[in-house]
């Protein structure tokens, strides 16, 4: 007896096996069989749970002009509910395939709104005489006899009106590196912890404090960018350091020597409010630093890290994908952020400080949250130093009573200055 394998595939060049109406994507489905069909043609049929799916294929498209493969067009026709079809594999054939194009309906569709609008999933099965029911064998007839290979009975269809609605699929993710398991990352700015990228996740797990630096150079692939870099946990609130140089070294000394303009970027992270937020932004608005904007394209780049106070473990997410963009880092435009702010240097102008996310600064041993106040320029919020009357920072689009105590941290003397 016939042995017949089930398969589909569409030309939707995501990674779901999909159908999506406004770009006219198409579907094919195979069969294969491992001996020619018998005289008369293999006649096999597919179903699935969902009525109606079938509608959602451009049938009338298909009978004027037919794509086919050693199967007769005329021979494919729907059940009774239209959940599945029927067609004929030419005799003496080993496969046979047909192509059809999903049908772009206008929305809403008054008839069956939750089948033939929007994403459905389907799932078509190569059924033989015996699943078949006896509604659907009035109109199928007597189907050939052949057995189904059971690693490919079956295969999922997703159909939706455009491609916002298809699921997005999590990204990968890769081994990274954990400092408990392999070890301590490197010390010496020289020759940091090599951490190559690759698309997806790549976390890095490190215990830190008493003045430990860390070291780490991560390659980001010709093609590909670093999104975002989430800090996924950090346990002992208390903020350390990240700053980022281009290149397989770090070249600054993590104290007041060091030329911020030497620097890609760098931020102070930690606080509660940051765990599960994107930290790269932050770094790239490092004050005085080169700066960028967006994402950082593919090339190698060394992070420095260090931590003053207690121990504190905590872990980085690398999030890298397909680059949209091959152009070199572009100065960022704020000198300011609220991760950043130290105090004591002049008015800064911050343009985008979010109280939700992000926190202000405040040298230790130099300025605490009693020296200063906050008062109103021109309708928006700044910080000034109440014994040298100095305005410090000027937020624009936040109102006076949004600086709240919450939002200020000591920073240890680690940031660069």
């Amino acid at each position: 007896m016939v042995q017949v394998s089930f398969s589909t595939s569409t030309t939707f060049e995501g990674d779901p096996n999909a159908l999506v109406e406004n770009q006219r994507t198409a579907l094919t489905v195979r069969f294969d069989l491992d001996e020619p069909a018998p005289a008369g043609g293999l006649k096999v049929y597919v179903d699935s749970e969902v009525e109606q799916i079938v509608n959602r294929l451009d049938l009338t498209g298909f009978e004027f002009r037919p794509i086919a493969e050693n199967i007769d067009p005329s021979s494919i026709d729907t059940n009774s509910d239209s959940s599945g079809f029927f067609l004929t594999v030419d005799v003496g054939a080993t496969a046979g395939s047909f192509t059809i194009n999903v049908l772009d309906n206008l929305e809403p569709d008054r008839a069956l709104p939750e089948i033939l609008d929007g994403l459905v999933e389907s799932e078509f099965s190569l059924v033989t005489t015996d699943g078949v029911t006896s509604e659907d064998a009035e109109f199928t007839g007597d189907l050939g006899d052949y057995t189904v290979d059971p690693d490919a009975a079956s295969s999922t269809v997703l159909f939706a009106d455009n491609e916002s609605q298809l699921p997005v699929s999590p990204p990968p993710l890769n081994p990274g590196y954990d400092e408990a398991v392999s070890g301590d990352v490197s010390d010496d700015p020289t020759n940091p912890l090599e951490l190559p990228l690759s698309e997806g996740i790549t976390p890095l797990s490190v215990t830190t404090g008493d003045r430990d630096q860390e070291y780490v150079t991560v390659t980001i692939p010709e093609g590909f960018q670093l999104d975002t870099l989430v800090l996924e946990s950090f346990s002992e609130s208390n903020v350390a350091f990240i700053g980022v140089q281009e290149g397989d070294t770090f070249t600054e000394p993590l104290n007041d020597s060091a030329v911020r303009g030497n620097l890609l970027g760098y931020a102070l992270f930690g606080e509660p409010r940051q765990v599960g937020t994107d930290i790269l932004d932050n770094i790239a608005r490092g004050w005085a630093a080169m700066g960028f904007e967006g994402a950082l394209p593919g090339g190698v780049y060394t992070f420095a890290l260090q931590q003053i106070g207690i121990s504190s473990d905590y872990t980085l997410a690398f999030n890298v994908s397909e680059s949209t963009d091959e152009s070199a880092p572009e100065p960022a435009g704020d000198f300011l952020t609220g991760d950043n702010f130290l105090g004591g240097r002049d008015t800064d102008t911050v343009t985008d400080f979010d109280p939700t996310e992000e926190v202000i600064g405040l040298l230790e041993g130099e300025l605490g949250f009693d020296d200063i106040e906050a008062i109103e320029i021109e309708g928006e919020a700044a910080i000034n130093a109440m014994v040298a009357e100095e305005t410090l920072g000027v937020f624009e689009g936040i109102e006076t009573p949004e600086i709240a105590e919450e939002l200020f941290i000591a920073a240890p003397d680690i940031a660069l200055g």
